[in-house]
């Protein structure tokens, strides 16, 4: 599974060049001691007791058994196609992807468009013309001050020093509680929309983050031309 993604990221990178992306990067570099993912396809786990076992490739005085809640297998988990193990920033994730019993659709004859942006968060508007925007909090402007000046202390230590390794772990803190509030305000963001309508049909674009990206990044310039005279 190592060997297939490192395949699909660099069948993506040559897609994109051939499609006239000079910005496209190959993929970087990471050593052994880099962990990210471990991609279990279809095979190598095994189910039973409401508990999932994981085939052990290293390290193998690491037991990779985790406990799921029996209620969950009974009533959400059918075949398992994909488990992940992840790591985030000192924390391991476990992640599968299974078969879930559909539920039937009924169309209400009520729709909602969503529009996702940079500036603005959601911008959504119903079959009745009536128009709901939510705007991103931006805790990165409270959080992003506090790193930036542990990280240059840090910076200012002998690396591997009991002082550095201290301020590392406090930089990684804040950042892990800036990306978690962030996900926090997404998550009821998400799950207040889909509660707070009666259309049964969810319309969401199909975005491009790197062309949104660049047209804002423009439209801001220009804007500061116009501003400064330039």
């Amino acid at each position: 599974m190592v060997l297939r993604t490192l395949d699909a990221d660099y069948r993506s990178f040559m897609a994109l060049r051939s499609n006239g992306d000079k910005d496209a990067q190959p993929p970087g570099f990471k050593s052994k001691s880099h962990f990210t993912t471990m991609v279990y396809n279809q095979s190598g786990f095994r189910l039973r007791d409401g508990r999932i076992a994981l085939a052990q490739y290293y390290k193998k005085d690491v037991s990779l058994v985790f406990d799921i809640s029996a209620d969950y297998i009974t009533k959400n988990l059918g075949r398992i196609y994909q488990v992940v193990v992840s790591y985030d920033r000192g924390k391991y994730y476990l992640s599968m992807v299974h078969e879930a019993p559909e539920k039937p659709y009924e169309d209400n004859g009520l729709y909602q468009a969503i529009d996702l942006g940079i500036t603005k968060t959601i911008t959504a508007v119903n079959i009745q013309g009536k128009f709901f925007e939510a705007k991103n909090p931006r805790p990165d402007k409270y959080w992003n001050p506090q790193t930036d000046a542990i990280q240059s202390r840090r910076d200012h230590c002998k690396k591997g020093s009991n002082k550095w390794r201290h301020l590392h772990k406090t930089m990684k803190k804040k950042k892990k509680k800036c990306s978690n509030q962030i996900k926090n305000h997404q998550h009821k963001l998400s799950r207040k929309m889909v509660d707070n309508t009666r259309a049964n049909t969810l319309i969401v674009g199909d975005l491009d983050v790197k062309e949104m990206l660049c047209l804002w990044k423009e439209t801001r310039h220009a804007s500061l031309e116009a501003y400064y005279g330039m």
